[in-house]
């Protein structure tokens, strides 16, 4: 898999997503500015990455229904309309953003929707769409936060709350409901064994809660273990429940510690999150307060030793983008002694700052010594010139390697910047395009199903 970067203006627009690992469950909305090119170069001439040949969509309408909503028995949705209008790429997709006002503690809840076109074309047409205002929310009027549309060019046009207000089109939502602000507790928590072994294979403990939530129900159960000296987990495990229902009931999993991490005594904390996104954290000393498992004694191996990267090769040595993207083949040895590589990346960086980075798989060996092989892509937009190349590998254990000495300089026939009247956009990598709020690990049906927002505040 290949990385490529290139500086420019765009902006990421962030949805509210769940986070069910300890750490923070967040909500939030970073607006992107009025306009700005962010997509991929398609087309294959230098003229793709001139960000003034691209014009973003026009906004033209909003509309919203019903103008209030009662969502004390169950969810509902709100219909959305927007028409929009692109004279060059034509509108490729819609999305909108509703959001609660601010609760208790700064609270906010979220309900997003992507649009589809059901009416007219791509150049003028109308998007339609729900989205979907969950139980338990921050109740009040809620409002539409933002209204993106992008065309297939990749340019985006942005409206605001107070843009939609100053145009006098209906955004509000008048939202009944019976708000969960409570987070769920653990009545018991277990870890056992409190000892393991890895000096040999990776070791597990198995991890089991009570847990009660009164309204909304358990939506997820995490526990982490951290090493000594350290301020990030190691590693993490989910509970799944068991037993009971979500409101109350028996949630357990294994936690996996894995091998050459040395000796130390590892310490626990739990998350627990419901399905309105209160989340409570139980530190270390929270669950020795509770007379539960705080800590796990771990005996490993140690590995304190950086692997190495050699025979790095770069298949074209000259890449030529000026007919369109164009790829190269990458090579390498990697060799770890003890834990063996996890990992091997080569980036190569332009004379102005643009990079690309080709993250190699190992093709055959051994973890302790094997080959590695990836891919590099360029698009038409990369300027010309030599390339330096950097790489890092990393072993099992967590030690890194930066190598800069003894790799192959790229040299790119491409686009010559200096000449370019501004900077060009990304070519790869994050498209810089709304995400939709991460539903991965949604839960089954009878589960109480996540309420899209967090502390805001």
């Amino acid at each position: 898999m290949a990385h490529h970067t290139i500086p420019t203006t765009r902006r990421r627009t962030a949805w509210p997503a769940v986070v069910v690992t300890a750490g923070a469950v967040a909500g939030g909305l970073a607006a992107p500015a009025a306009s700005a090119y962010a997509g991929e170069a398609s087309a294959t001439t230098a003229a793709a990455c001139d960000l003034t040949a691209y014009t973003p969509p026009t906004i033209t309408s909003l509309g919203t229904g019903p103008a209030a909503l009662d969502v004390r028995s169950g969810p509902k949705d709100v219909s959305l309309t927007v028409g929009a209008s692109d004279d060059d790429r034509g509108v490729s997709s819609v999305q909108v953003l509703l959001a609660s006002p601010k609760g208790p503690g700064g609270k906010q809840s979220y309900a997003y929707a992507t649009l589809r076109r059901t009416a007219g074309t791509a150049l003028s047409g109308t998007f339609s769409g729900k989205a979907t205002v969950a139980r338990w929310v921050v109740p009040g009027a809620w409002s539409v936060e933002s209204v993106i549309a992008t065309d297939a060019g990749g340019a985006v046009a942005f409206l605001q709350e107070s843009d939609l207000a100053a145009k006098g089109w209906p955004h509000q939502v008048d939202v009944t409901s019976t708000p969960d602000l409570v987070p769920p507790a653990a009545t018991a928590l277990t870890i056992a064994p409190v000892r393991v072994d890895t000096t040999r294979a990776v070791g597990r403990v198995h991890v089991t809660a009570q847990v009660a939530d009164g309204l909304s129900g358990v939506l997820s159960a995490s526990v982490e273990l951290t090493p000594p000296g350290s301020s990030e987990p190691t590693v993490t495990g989910l509970l799944r429940r068991t037993s009971g229902t979500a409101r109350k009931g028996v949630f357990s999993g294994d936690v996996v510690v894995p091998r050459w991490v040395g000796k130390g005594a590892w310490r626990a904390q739990a998350l627990l999150v419901d399905g309105a996104l209160n989340t409570r954290t139980y530190a270390t000393r929270d669950l020795a307060a509770n007379h539960w498992t705080s800590r796990v004694a771990v005996v490993s191996g140690t590995d304190a030793v950086a692997p190495t990267l050699s025979g790095v090769t770069a298949t074209p040595a000259t890449v030529d983008t000026r007919g369109g993207t164009a790829t190269f083949s990458v090579s390498a040895t990697a060799r770890d002694a003890l834990s063996g590589v996890a990992s091997a990346r080569v980036t190569w960086t332009s004379p102005s700052g643009q990079s690309v980075t080709a993250d190699l798989q190992r093709a055959s060996g051994s973890a302790q010594v094997g080959r590695w092989t990836g891919t590099g892509t360029l698009s038409v937009c990369s300027e010309a010139g030599a390339w330096k190349p950097s790489a890092t590998v990393r072993d099992v254990a967590g030690n890194e390697r930066v190598v800069t000495a003894g790799l192959p300089v790229l040299t790119v026939l491409g686009r010559d910047l200096s000449a370019a009247a501004t900077t060009p956009p990304a070519v790869g990598g994050d498209p810089g395009t709304p995400d939709a709020p991460d539903t991965s690990g949604t839960p089954a049906a009878g589960d109480p199903q996540p309420v899209w927002g967090g502390d805001n505040g």
